[in-house]
């Protein structure tokens, strides 16, 4: 029987060092691509009838994370537990890098480390306000799958 994950209970969440205490991100609301394809390195040569390449440098562009504007937590948080996420994202140093772990529901995990960005969306009649987090990724992104 086939059993895909569902993205339901996704979690994305940072810490100040890799092995540190990670803090949940509660209102996110969607998530980019992770990694990218390697660029090509051009090695054609003058005898050569085809084009040739090898591959080269992987492209982790920014990962642009969406969230939305308001106080979150865990589904059974008190209310005075409840955190201005996009306050706290604005107050972190830009120029601090910070580790990231994209959590599933079947337990597995993407974790790396980018410097943080954030800035609040436009918004029209009719909608929720919210922010993209922007993460320039400055080491490799590793998965790790679900322990068993």
């Amino acid at each position: 029987m086939n059993e895909p994950i569902s993205n339901i209970g996704a979690l994305l969440s940072y810490s100040s060092t890799a092995t540190g205490t990670f803090t949940n991100l509660y209102g996110i609301t969607s998530v980019p691509d992770l990694g990218g394809e390697p660029e090509e390195i051009d090695v054609t040569t003058i005898y050569d009838s085809k084009r040739k390449n090898i591959p080269g440098v992987e492209a982790n562009d920014n990962l642009e994370f969406n969230g939305l504007r308001g106080k979150f937590g865990a589904p059974d948080a008190a209310a005075n537990a409840l955190v201005d996420e996009y306050a706290t994202l604005n107050a972190m140093p830009t120029d601090t890098a910070k580790y990231w772990k994209l959590t599933y529901p079947d337990g597995s995990y993407h974790t790396w480390g980018a410097y943080p960005r954030v800035h609040q969306n436009g918004f029209g009649v009719n909608e929720a306000l919210g922010y993209t987090l922007t993460l320039t990724v400055i080491t490799d992104i590793t998965f790790t799958g679900p322990s068993t």
